[in-house]
């Protein structure tokens, strides 16, 4: 191979190494920001199940991920709650102590829908009126 072509290959290895860098850059500025789009339809999720759901202790985030389909989020989460009447037990009581529930959050309505509950547990509908402690898929907790 003559001088012409080590400087063509050359030129084309240094031009792939570098753009596959400018690409992991943006790669992870992409992750980076649906990390924080998430994080954040999380937090109009919970917002959005304390309107729904009276009686709500605490929720934790197994899962999150988008949707395109329904231009949303599938969430998988545990939710917490105790009696109102402490004197019914949990278990005969209407009101629920731990559920796990997959829903669909829309994030551009920030509605909630189609919810699978365990069975043998009721949701009682209503509003939650205190804070929620929740715990997100990162780890992080807060209360809403």
């Amino acid at each position: 191979m003559g001088r012409k072509g080590w400087i063509i290959l050359l030129t084309f290895i240094t031009v792939s190494v570098i753009g596959g860098n400018f690409y992991k850059a943006h790669e992870k500025k992409v992750e980076e920001k649906n990390r924080i789009a998430q994080i954040k339809a999380e937090y109009n999720a919970v917002v959005a199940l304390k309107k729904e759901v009276a009686g709500i202790k605490s929720i934790k985030f197994n899962k999150a991920h988008y949707n395109s389909m329904v231009n949303g989020y599938n969430m998988d989460i545990d939710i917490y709650s105790t009696p109102i009447d402490q004197n019914i037990e949990s278990s005969t009581s209407t009101y629920f102590n731990h559920t796990s529930t997959y829903f669909n959050y829309n994030d551009k309505y920030q509605t909630v829908g189609h919810f699978s509950m365990q069975i043998g547990f009721d949701v009682d509908k209503g509003v939650t009126k205190g804070k929620v402690e929740v715990t997100y898929t990162n780890g992080k907790k807060t209360s809403i």
